[in-house]
């Protein structure tokens, strides 16, 4: 899994992000220690959210709250999203495609 982060953060582009759910925080700290976030491409990328940090709160990540909400960008977020979940469901081998 830590291989899959690595290699999508790698490929991200500027405004792109990886996001990684991490119950445990163990994998979460170890990606921390990668060598690109040393470098400045990547120093602003990695945002850490401990959901154990305020009671009675939880985090949340919505990807339909677009800067722009049209059409065309609420349809290019549900195919990224779908491709998201394909990628996951290959990873655990149980893809329907």
């Amino acid at each position: 899994m830590k291989l899959l982060v690595y290699r999508e953060l790698i490929k991200a582009k500027p405004k792109e992000a990886v996001i990684l759910l991490d119950p445990h925080g163990d994998m979460a700290q170890e990606i921390a220690q990668f060598k690109e976030f040393n470098q400045p491409k990547f120093a602003n990328r990695l945002v850490f959210i401990d959901p154990s940090l305020k009671t009675g709160y939880s985090p949340s990540i919505n990807p339909f709250q677009l800067e722009v909400k049209t059409d065309e960008n609420i349809a290019l977020m549900t195919q990224e999203l779908l491709s998201i979940i394909k990628v996951l469901l290959q990873s655990m081998g149980q893809s329907n495609s």
